[in-house]
């Protein structure tokens, strides 16, 4: 039987690990935004973060891999709105429907440029 310490243990590590994860992620999106992919530096992410490179390293490949990380959701969702457009569009094609299709690229438009903002 596992001890209520060594679990307790466990779950500070856990929390530990992804509050660590979290700070990294906020300081790369941080110096993205400011310095931008080429510019951002990765010794400046982690002492932003407050954490070592190897415990960057930990948790990431390379300064690649955390921009991979925070656009990848983004890239997704836009995707998503996307392929959900598209086939409203080709359902409308099939359907005749010229005009509801041009309906259809303004608010697939407008929803996803309100979903950017």
């Amino acid at each position: 039987m596992i001890s209520k310490e060594k679990v307790g243990r466990v779950m500070a590590d856990l929390n530990g690990y992804e509050l660590t994860h979290k700070k990294i992620m906020d300081s790369g999106k941080a110096n993205f935004l400011k310095d931008g992919y080429e510019r951002a530096n990765l010794r400046k992410i982690c002492k932003d973060a407050g954490v070592t490179t190897g415990a960057f390293y930990r948790h990431f490949n390379d300064k690649e891999d955390l921009f991979i990380s925070l656009v990848d959701p983004l890239a997704k969702e836009l995707l998503g709105f996307y392929n959900k457009f598209e086939e409203e569009s080709f359902q409308n094609i099939e359907k005749n429907c010229g005009e509801d299709l041009s309906k259809i690229n303004i608010e697939g438009s407008i929803e996803s440029a309100l979903y950017m903002c």
